[in-house]
């Protein structure tokens, strides 16, 4: 089989602007495929789609999509090029008319300003922090006020929430377009890839004017001799990705073995549930550990579980780049879903304070990881557990943002080590327990702090009396080792 290339559209669309609406379309019949809508309508009957290529019902919203290859004339698309489209008018008249729909529009090139005030208002966790912060140069400000009273005659607040969750604008050029198809594809679909976009694009010409659903999807691909994988993600690559986090946590272990904490007996019911949990607590108290320990639970209990540690992510800018970094074909989410179809299923997110403002980590990571995250929402067998430190959770409104929509997660705060468990860990690794002061160890209570003493030979003890004493001294036994 080879894979057609028909445009839905017609009139004066050239055929490179066909094949692009076709592969977006496309894309989103694999959301309807892998469980994330309801259904999909193709090119809506009536004036209700006018402007736009199909509609998409997901839990509780419907999402129009409009689709324009390209501006060939100026290269991005401006509001008044949007305008001139009437995309603005069209998406104005949906946001109003409807609150439970959202817009999205899809080019090669960048919907620019647009595309920058949705990016800013999603980061905003208000109409002023948006404000104050955000609208940093004439050409927001002009923008956004043109927005308010130019072409949707509505308030700063309306204009703000539809910016921030009910619009979104997707720049894909065309080869990447083509590439994440495939991927998506091969992923979920048996045989060759190409193969299965054509037969996916047929389905699309014999589904216009009416809703499509999963169930009509996937007859219909198998009566062309199309078949859904079994998984659509390898078990052994979502096992194999969070086994690394538990070896590399394993590895940094106090004396080799786990310490019992209270909270993962906790964690892990609240999980069990399909309730989302936040980890928190200070440097060094052992939230990775406390995490591993939680995560073998699951593992134990039949529960699938993928774990991401984001201080092992640099430059990713999606979710697919997240996932390929994890030696997986699709999304973490979709790759999780996939494997533990009906089951629970817990996707781990470690050290998110890792992208935060006072990381040193580009902020299209920091949108990649929430992407990870809002994903996962949309499996609702799905839980997400996320640690993050404390400190970085109070001062940074984007990760407090994140961890708390759309449903607050359950929160435990990691406590410090008891005495008794400081204490039982200096006899094990061979210290004698005279030597060491009250002051010293409620310092080694921090299970960080403890692991830094136990590596040193009873033999080159050293003194210490504030935890900066205690690392200077563990560097300086380290270098002379």
């Amino acid at each position: 089989m080879t894979t057609s290339k028909v445009a839905l559209h017609g009139g004066g669309a050239s055929k490179v602007s066909g094949i692009y609406e076709d592969h977006w379309t496309i894309y989103m019949l694999i959301d309807l495929l892998i469980g994330l809508a309801e259904s999909i309508t193709l090119e809506p009957p009536g004036k209700a789609g006018v402007g736009f290529e199909f509609f998409v019902d997901r839990a509780g919203t419907r999402e129009w999509h409009q689709v324009k290859y390209q501006n060939a004339q100026l290269g991005k698309w401006t509001l008044a090029a949007l305008q001139g489209e009437d995309v603005l008018e069209n998406f104005r008249s949906k946001l109003a008319g409807d609150k439970l729909s959202t817009c999205v529009f899809v080019s090669a090139h960048a919907a620019h300003p647009l595309g920058k005030l949705c990016d800013h208002a999603t980061e905003s966790t208000s109409l002023a922090y948006f404000i104050t912060h955000f609208l940093s140069s004439k050409e927001l400000t002009d923008a956004f006020d043109d927005l308010q009273h130019k072409h949707w005659n509505v308030t700063d607040q309306e204009a703000w929430t539809w910016l921030r969750s009910r619009i979104k604008a997707r720049t894909l050029d065309a080869w990447t377009l083509e590439e994440r198809l495939r991927e998506r594809a091969g992923a979920f679909l048996d045989g060759d890839p190409k193969d299965a976009v054509a037969a996916l694009l047929d389905v699309v010409r014999g589904s216009l004017y009416r809703p499509l659903d999963r169930d009509e999807l996937i007859r219909r691909l198998a009566e062309d001799g199309t078949m859904l994988r079994g998984t659509g993600a390898s078990a052994n690559e979502v096992r194999a990705a969070t086994e690394l986090f538990r070896t590399g946590v394993e590895e940094n272990l106090v004396n080799a073995s786990f310490l019992v904490r209270e909270e993962v007996s906790r964690i892990t019911q609240c999980l069990r549930s399909s309730q989302s949990a936040l980890v928190t607590g200070g440097k060094g108290c052992g939230k990775s550990t406390v995490l591993a320990g939680v995560v073998r639970e699951l593992l134990l209990s039949n529960v699938e579980v993928l774990t991401i540690d984001v201080t092992r992510l640099v430059r990713e800018t999606s979710s697919a780049d997240v996932g390929r970094t994890l030696g997986l074909a699709i999304p973490p989410a979709a790759a999780l879903a996939a494997v533990a179809r009906t089951k629970t299923a817990v996707l781990v997110i470690d050290s998110l304070d890792s992208v935060g403002v006072n990381r040193d980590k580009p902020v299209e990571l920091f949108r990649a990881v929430s992407e990870v995250m809002r994903e996962a929402t949309a499996y609702p067998n799905m839980a997400v557990l996320v640690s993050c430190r404390t400190e970085d959770l109070d001062t940074d409104t984007r990760l407090r943002s994140l961890v708390r929509e759309p449903d607050p997660a359950a929160r435990f705060d990691v406590a410090l080590l008891s005495r008794e468990q400081a204490a039982g860990a200096l006899v094990t690794a061979g210290h004698d327990l005279s030597k060491f002061g009250e002051d010293q160890i409620t310092i080694l209570r921090n299970p960080g702090n403890l692991r830094i003493l136990t590596k040193v030979p009873p033999a080159e003890f050293f003194d210490f009396a504030t935890e900066q004493e205690l690392v200077d001294g563990y560097l300086d036994w380290a270098v002379r080792t």
